[in-house]
């Protein structure tokens, strides 16, 4: 039994992470930083200094880069699963709404680490 390919196929839609995937990663660096605030100011696990810095700054920035990383990705599918090979295969509505989703996501992401470099976990 010999299987054929469509040549004229555009790549795999993957509508979960596309819409979802800035969502589910703000969500996560929102609960992250979180604990993280949690765990900096209950107990001294995080007392130490990274290249001169608290090591609970470096580790909220990292999670809030991963994050924001992460739902660009997203929104790269995105734009790369939107446009198929062909006219029939042209995805415009899963091209432009999820840019827009995984972008406003970025933002909220960047927006919610902001804090970690302007103010004190425990203040």
């Amino acid at each position: 039994m010999a299987t054929t390919t469509d040549s004229q196929a555009g790549p795999p839609l993957r509508p979960a992470f596309v819409f979802l995937g800035g969502l589910l990663a703000w969500f996560l660096s929102f609960i992250a930083l979180w604990f993280l605030a949690e765990l900096d100011c209950v107990t001294a696990v995080l007392e130490f200094t990274i290249l001169g810095m608290p090591a609970a700054l470096i580790v909220g920035l990292v999670i809030t880069l991963l994050a924001a990383f992460t739902a660009l990705a997203a929104g790269h599918i995105a734009l790369m699963n939107g446009s198929g090979a062909g006219a029939e295969n042209e995805r415009p509505f899963v091209r432009t709404a999820g840019a827009v989703l995984n972008g406003l996501f970025v933002i909220a992401i960047l927006a919610g680490g902001l804090p970690w470099l302007l103010l004190n976990t425990c203040s």
